[in-house]
């Protein structure tokens, strides 16, 4: 997180640690969940609105199904983000099923 929050992009971080792009957003969404980054940070308020949207509208069982239906548009790091910030909103929750197919450990407040 600290790449990060000196301004180097997730694709430099992930350059310059040897670790995939998605690995890198992983790492950022575990800092979202557990409060040491804001969401905000990570991806731009119409991409996270856009994204939270899918998630709420669809019907899928992992993250492979929902990169179907978005094709590029999302990578699995950014669903991954969008996915730790609805478990804390008030408007619809993701099963822990889910949430344990995308993350190595639960989100905080799931």
């Amino acid at each position: 997180m600290e790449l990060f929050k000196q301004g180097l992009s997730i694709e430099k971080i992930a350059e310059e640690r040897g670790f995939a792009t998605s690995t890198i957003q992983g790492h950022l969404a575990e800092c979202i969940s557990d409060g040491t980054l804001d969401i905000s940070e990570v991806l731009p308020k119409e991409k996270l609105d856009k994204g939270l949207k899918i998630i709420k509208e669809s019907t899928f069982e992992g993250l492979s199904e929902l990169k179907l239906i978005t094709g590029d548009e999302f990578s699995y790091g950014e669903f991954r983000t969008d996915i730790v910030s609805s478990v804390t909103s008030s408007e619809f929750r993701v099963s822990e099923k889910f949430v344990s197919r995308c993350f190595y450990r639960k989100p905080q407040g799931f």
